[in-house]
């Protein structure tokens, strides 16, 4: 481990993965204070691994097996395509190195359950990347949830439109194999992910994507998840549609009031003031660092990420039966 500035230690990384999330990694640790990355690999592309390197100041790896080899390094970052990273997780793992793992973590929940095992019996953090929960709305959000605020949940909705650039379009997210899936996947796991943080996981889901043929990496997705206790919740995503700044991504409303999320959280339409939107993987980072040193147990946790592609794997079934898919907890 180096220093910082402030005398305190600083994790060594080393990074797989060189996209463009692979970048917000990046901006986050060195914004934690705590990470300081040393090495990159990843991709067929060696100009733009190079070129990562560069603009990063780090050294260019071009396999992964001797970026594990380097035992000065104490943590992985693991920001490649989804099929690749129970095998990257484990093997880090294996090496005695903490982990975090971009979301999703695996494309099979008896691949997180295992690596779960694994970091236990070998001492060490795998963390899922999952970012959005530690935005201090979704936290605030969270809180008044579970205290019932705004009394009983009757209905949320989870929303978020883009356009890919055409690098992302035609990288591997246009491989089915490689991305595991699509939009309901890849952007839909977020949104899995907060559903389950805020209300457990439901009882059964109904969901349609478009295109609905499985040699393709579906573009759309709407799901609609249905709880014990009448509440429904619906996720809709899409990478065709140019960002919607008008509409709230996340919205609840109950029995007792309503929170909607934009630019910052709103109770009842009234701002709640130090719920601005920051930048989440600044505060993923110095949670990583928390727990790598044992202060805490961290907000997100794999076995979240199990849950969360329960519900996602039940979304792709439905669309497979064509009809509503029960939820096995």
């Amino acid at each position: 481990m180096g220093d910082c500035e402030g005398g305190e230690s600083m994790f060594r990384v080393g990074m797989v993965g060189i996209g463009s999330i692979a970048g917000s990694h990046q901006l986050g640790m060195r914004a934690s204070g705590m990470f300081e990355l040393i090495r990159v690999c990843g991709g067929n592309n060696l100009e733009r691994l190079q070129a990562r390197s560069i603009e990063w100041d780090v050294l260019a790896c071009e396999n992964y097996d001797v970026l594990l080899e380097d035992d000065s390094l104490d943590c992985i970052v693991i920001a490649s395509p989804p099929d690749v990273h129970y095998d990257q997780a484990r093997k880090a793992l294996l090496r005695r190195k903490h982990v975090l793992v971009e979301k999703p973590v695996c494309l099979r929940v008896e691949d997180i359950v295992a690596l779960d095992e694994i970091s236990r019996h070998v001492g060490r953090v795998c963390m899922p990347g999952h970012s959005g929960i530690y935005d201090p709305g979704v936290l605030r959000m969270i809180d008044m949830v579970k205290s019932k605020d705004i009394g009983d949940v009757v209905f949320s909705r989870f929303y978020k439109t883009f356009v890919l650039d055409q690098v992302r379009a035609l990288g591997w997210r246009s491989n089915r194999k490689a991305a595991g899936g699509g939009i309901l996947l890849d952007m839909g796991t977020h949104f899995a992910y907060l559903m389950q943080a805020m209300f457990g996981l439901p009882d059964e889901v109904h969901a349609f994507v478009s295109p609905s043929d499985e040699a393709s990496t579906e573009t759309t997705a709407v799901l609609t998840a249905r709880y014990q206790q009448g509440h429904l919740s619906t996720m809709q995503v899409s990478s065709i549609i140019q960002n919607d700044s008008i509409t709230p991504w996340l919205a609840i409303g109950g029995t007792a009031g309503q929170l909607v999320h934009s630019d910052k959280l709103y109770a009842n339409g009234r701002a709640i003031v130090g719920t601005e939107r920051v930048n989440n993987f600044d505060m993923m980072y110095k949670m990583f660092a928390k727990v790598i040193q044992g202060e805490c147990e961290s907000i997100s946790t794999v076995n979240d990420a199990a849950s969360a592609l329960k519900i996602i794997e039940a979304g792709y079934e439905s669309v497979r039966q064509r009809q509503v898919v029960p939820i096995v907890s």
